[in-house]
């Protein structure tokens, strides 16, 4: 299983085409399974239908960037699980080549795939899985959510695909952010590896290659956040 964490569908630019190129071959049979959605979005079929119709400018932009690896509309299936048996999703992803996770709430987004019974599925999944945003998250054994001033911070369970890092997608360097990464060292002693939007990380096996303007945080730097902490709290 070769793994891709992105925040977006901004893939397609220099600063991560020159990592996956290598990786997103042309016509590649690809799997995209929408999880979860912020402001009502798919609260039933209709509404799912709506922002994932082939005309719409969500999918549009969702679409977009496959076609800069040659990977065209014809070889791309949306997942409907509205319309679809568990076992036919099942089917559909064992028979692809790049399984695509998208999400905006990580928590939702394991709730969903464990009402669709196809966690199991991902966890022996041996082609190339892709995440966006929460997609990303939920790949990890454990993973937490940036804290703001209404949630404490805190772990919860993944699908287990990555071991040994903890994530932070999304970044920006902000007090809520910058907390997380302390909290995370402080509690796990793993490195955090930071994706600001134009950043990702490939890993296959035991390798790994940063992308764009992704970064590791490890408890060496401590110091530094703590610093650039209290920098953000007296702006």
């Amino acid at each position: 299983m070769i793994n891709i964490l992105l925040n977006s569908t901004n893939f397609d630019q220099e600063w991560a085409g020159q990592t996956l190129i290598s990786i997103l071959r042309p016509h590649m049979k690809t799997v995209i399974l929408p999880l979860s959605y912020d402001y009502g979005w798919a609260s039933d079929a209709d509404d799912w239908r709506i922002r994932y119709d082939s005309g719409s400018d969500y999918t549009y932009d969702l679409l977009r960037p496959f076609r800069a690896y040659g990977i065209t509309e014809e070889d791309i299936t949306l997942m409907d699980y509205y319309s679809e048996e568990p076992d036919e999703m099942e089917y559909r992803i064992e028979h692809s080549d790049l399984l695509v996770l998208l999400g905006e709430d990580p928590d939702q987004c394991m709730e969903r795939l464990d009402d669709l019974c196809l966690i199991s599925a991902i966890r022996s999944y041996s082609g190339v899985v892709m995440g966006l945003s929460a997609g990303s998250k939920i790949q990890q054994e454990a993973y937490f959510k940036t804290i703001d001033d209404d949630m404490e911070f805190s772990y919860r369970q993944g699908l287990g695909l990555l071991h040994g890092f903890d994530l932070d997608t999304h970044y920006v360097q902000d007090v809520f952010h910058i907390m997380g990464i302390i909290r995370s060292l402080e509690t796990q002693n793993l490195p955090v590896v930071v994706m600001p939007e134009k950043g990702g990380i490939v890993i296959s096996g035991n390798q790994f290659a940063l992308m764009g303007e992704a970064f590791v945080a490890d408890e060496r730097d401590l110091d530094e956040l703590y610093l650039l902490l209290e920098s953000e709290r007296d702006r």
